[in-house]
């Protein structure tokens, strides 16, 4: 209705010959046309208008607002990623766990042998060895063979396990020191087995692994 009065106005002041004065006058038509965005809605007309993104900004084909798509799908995929990063390094945390705890039984029973020793207690240093070396050597061979050691170096004044290195699930490579009253510092290495759950050093007996 409202286009409909405005072409008439139109076209009636067009049919008037001149201005007073014997001007000609000239008028152009203009047609306005009310979409569906001039009320209650963000957009100017059907096509192109004030939009959210500002003036002339595409309003779609209703004359509707054409919102900015979401950032949910970033901040998604983010959350995916550092989620696997974190049980990523969980993982990696637990298997190194793991390593350090079975290189950790080998030296300690190596470390507790020597403990032994150097308090002078043969027996106690010969029933926690492994049981090839009680096959071996006697009670009485495992302590003279520690004190000859000792007559030769000096007295047993600190021991110490440097490392163990892991050959499969059942045998590891001990390396220890000893430190004498007489030469000093002394390294060493031996086997070390793992017999019904213990591991048990074998400081007298050849070690397959070294070299």
């Amino acid at each position: 209705m409202l286009t409909l009065a405005l072409a008439l106005l139109g076209g009636a002041l067009a049919s008037e010959p001149a201005f007073a004065g014997g001007r000609s006058r000239v008028v152009v038509g203009v047609g306005v046309g009310v979409g569906p965005g001039w009320w209650g809605r963000p957009g100017w007309g059907p096509g192109w208008g004030w939009g959210a993104a500002g003036w002339g900004a595409p309003t779609g084909p209703s004359g509707a607002w054409t919102p900015t798509p979401p950032r949910k799908r970033r901040l998604g995929w983010l959350a995916i990623v550092l989620g696997l990063l974190w049980a990523g390094a969980i993982t990696a945390a637990v298997f190194l766990g793991l390593f350090f705890f079975r290189m950790f039984a080998p030296m300690n029973a190596t470390s507790h042998v020597l403990e032994h020793l150097e308090d002078r207690r043969y027996q106690a240093a010969y029933d926690a060895s492994c049981s090839a070396e009680r096959a071996t050597f006697t009670e009485r061979e495992f302590e003279a063979a520690m004190r000859s050691l000792t007559r030769r170096h000096g007295a047993i004044d600190d021991t110490g396990v440097s490392s163990a290195d892991l050959h499969g699930g059942s045998e590891a490579t001990g390396r220890y020191w000893i430190r004498f009253e007489d030469s000093g510092r002394r390294e060493y290495q031996t086997l070390v087995v793992k017999e019904d759950g213990d591991w048990r050093p074998c400081l007298l007996s050849e070690n397959p692994h070294s070299g």
